[in-house]
């Protein structure tokens, strides 16, 4: 969300999203800075719209970097990742086969997060 572009992001890019590869806020609205891009999605603008927003986004980062990382962390705005210890872990994974690690629930809301390998997020924008 815009209200979060100098608080949570802000946070985010000062502390750990240094740690990170890449590091990219999709969020209601574009700012160059952050960085920060919209990325339309139907439905209305509330968080009971979720899947849709998530869908939309997916569908933005495979458009244009599913080639340019072996791995995508989804995630909120008010968490802390360790990008480091991810890493490591997700060294010891066989990155060719379509893993997501992360939590389910009715379906992959953002909140704490999860992972998604290439192949899988190649499976979910197939699908």
């Amino acid at each position: 969300m815009e209200k979060k572009h100098n608080t949570s992001i802000r946070a985010m890019r000062e502390t750990w999203a240094p740690g990170c590869d890449g590091f990219l806020a999709l969020s209601t609205k574009s700012n160059p800075q952050i960085p920060a891009i919209s990325v339309p999605h139907r439905g209305k603008e509330k968080y009971g719209n979720m899947w849709q927003k998530i869908s939309s986004m997916f569908q933005f980062v495979g458009k244009h970097y599913l080639l340019e990382f072996g791995w995508f962390y989804m995630g909120g705005n008010d968490l802390v990742v360790y990008p480091q210890n991810l890493k490591n872990y997700l060294g010891t994974i066989n990155s060719s086969e379509p893993h997501y690690f992360g939590r389910r629930f009715i379906f992959n809301t953002e909140g704490a997060g999860y992972v998604l390998l290439q192949p899988a997020l190649q499976c979910l924008l197939k699908n």
